[in-house]
């Protein structure tokens, strides 16, 4: 296990470095991996108090939660309700900060999220609630003098939906367009944000009272079109400033599930009903994904697999990364086969609505980097030189591996992060299960320590990565540590041993060498009692044996997925 800079709890020794110049091919898994971080009414955050250590201490928490279950992409929630969680000229500060709307923190949220995303290796995408600009009961955001109800209250419609009161924008306003996407772009102008997600991005029905702004702006369209021409215009509009401001970042948005209606995949119909023409905006590249909210099951109308069929279908070479609605019971017992399907289906990632529903839930085994997108790429970075390693305190076992950063030559990608390999032998090909910690390229170093090590041999390997995880072609030398602890025991090993009981120190150990992944379980006395069952990987593997076997007259070493046993001899 690795912890870094952490303090390990055991004392080990490294001993001297070997180094490997060896050509590796990499195989790493492309799938974004994404959750909605919900901060209306608090959902996920922050939480209910304003100590704002406390808020950034819980978000750092959130997004090592989400780093050790293998998430690379974040939807961070910075609009709702008319208020905001960044610094802007057009909206108030969110009162959940500060308790008081308006009220400015000693921090920024979202340039704080934005360097702990990035520390960890996840893109942050800025989310916005758009055209919905209030709901719920907080009186004192609906009462606020600064709230867009009371500045504008003629670019604001009062909804009545599903038993429930909220308020509106009316995108049939050429000011109102104007003012959504000068507020999208203002994050765009003064934050390191790897996408804009756009929420909300339609009208609420179909009885939304526009009569005014049609009368004036209609031009005797037809005004079904009409209404979605305005929304496709605030897209387009957002597309063109932001792509003249950093063309780097992505713009994505979450439309309704049901685009049209088809048989067993029915409802509420995005392009008549709510006029999100989200289609074209694929095919004229208006947006580089959609994440459509596909928040239903396979068994029920309308059904799961139907509609991921039918988004991925008709996504003109533009990335789709399914919504799943992880509150729902039905749903959350069909999400890892939900995952695979989506891969089948040919989709380019999940998104999660939304965190509180998945902290606890384990869905990926291994690292992954988000979709490619090949309109947006340019080739791979400059690879990194000279892995070393250094030993920082022998007491407590403090590591640090270091390389060299690569001058960008003209015409090569810059370089955002670096993919850091723990590899099972020098040989290995690189892959998702060996890839264990992605950190910005503002570092060339990682300081980590190796906590109840299960190899004799640890190596290492670096590779570079630009903004859109396209990863250099060649990479570092190899960088191989030795366990001190278990020097004696590797003497002891020849090739073939299959498995051999071993004792140091009072402690006993199993060396296991296992031509492939597998899980062992170690019984005594015939089965009669279950000791210990580990996972191993391909090589030579240790298993530390925390049960003294006095007690017992014989082990056995159960390969599982071989379906073999091997007999154990005791050391006394």
């Amino acid at each position: 296990m690795f912890i870094c800079e952490a303090i390990l709890k055991k004392k080990y020794f490294i001993l001297p470095l070997i180094f490997y110049y060896i050509t590796l091919s990499a195989q790493i898994d492309r799938e974004t991996r994404a959750v909605w971080l919900a901060s209306n009414f608090r959902l996920d955050w922050p939480p209910p108090t304003y100590n704002q250590e406390k808020q950034k201490e819980a978000l750092k928490d959130i997004l090592d939660n989400l780093e050790s279950k293998n998430y690379n992409t974040i939807y961070f929630q910075v609009r709702f309700n008319g208020t905001v969680l960044f610094e802007s000229s057009y909206e108030p500060w969110s009162y959940y900060l500060t308790g008081i709307v308006g009220g400015k923190p000693d921090y920024d949220p979202l340039e704080f999220i934005i360097e702990e995303a990035h520390k960890r290796g996840m893109e942050l995408h800025a989310w916005f609630n758009m055209v919905r600009c209030y709901s719920g009961t907080e009186k004192n955001v609906f009462n606020y003098p600064q709230h867009l109800i009371t500045t504008h209250p003629n670019w604001v419609q009062k909804i009545y939906l599903d038993g429930q009161t909220s308020y509106w924008l009316d995108p049939g306003l050429p000011e109102v367009r104007k003012y959504l996407t000068d507020l999208v772009v203002e994050v765009a102008k003064k934050y390191d944000v790897d996408g804009i997600h756009l929420d909300y991005i339609r009208y609420p029905s179909r009885e939304m009272d526009d009569s005014f702004s049609y009368s004036i702006y209609g031009e005797d369209k037809n005004k079904a079109q009409w209404r979605r021409d305005n929304i496709t215009d605030i897209v387009g509009g957002i597309k063109k400033q932001i792509t003249q401001i950093n063309k780097d970042i992505k713009l994505g948005a979450a439309p309704i599930g049901v685009y049209f209606n088809k048989p067993n995949a029915s409802g509420m119909q995005a392009f008549s009903e709510v006029y999100q023409e989200s289609r074209l905006w694929l095919k004229e590249g208006l947006v580089d994904y959609l994440a459509p909210q596909i928040y239903w099951d396979f068994d029920n109308n309308p059904k799961f697999n139907l509609l991921v069929d039918d988004w991925v279908n008709d996504a003109f070479g533009r990335n789709i990364v399914v919504g799943i609605a992880s509150y729902k019971e039905e749903v959350k017992n069909e999400t890892p086969r939900m995952i695979d399907y989506t891969r089948k289906a040919g989709a380019e990632g999940v998104a999660f609505f939304r965190y509180e529903h998945i902290k606890n839930q384990n869905y990926f085994d291994s690292k992954a980097f988000p979709a490619p997108m090949q309109w947006k790429e340019h080739g791979p970075p400059i690879a990194p030189a000279n892995l070393s390693a250094e030993i920082l305190n022998e007491e407590t076992n403090k590591v640090k591996l270091t390389w060299a950063i690569p001058q960008v030559l003209m015409g090569s990608e810059e370089i955002k992060y670096y993919a850091i390999y723990n590899l099972d032998k020098p040989t290995d090909e690189l892959s998702s299960e060996n890839l264990f910690k992605v950190i910005p390229a503002e570092k060339n170093e990682l300081v980590f320590t190796i906590i109840n090590p299960a190899k004799i041999n640890y190596y290492f390997h670096v590779r570079s990565l630009d903004k859109f995880w396209d990863e250099s072609s060649t990479g570092t030398n190899i960088v191989t540590l030795k366990i001190p602890q278990f020097k004696n025991i590797a003497q002891n090993i020849t090739s073939n041993l299959g498995a051999r009981l071993l004792k140091q120190n009072g402690i006993n150990y199993i060396v296991v060498e296992s031509d492939k992944e597998d899980s062992v379980i170690v019984t005594a006395n015939n089965i009669e009692k279950q000791i210990n069952k580990s996972a191993v990987k391909k090589g030579i593997n240790i298993i530390e044996l925390e049960e003294l076997l006095k007690d017992y007259n014989s082990l056995q070493l159960w390969f599982v997925k071989k379906q073999t046993k091997v007999n154990l001899k005791k050391n006394n």
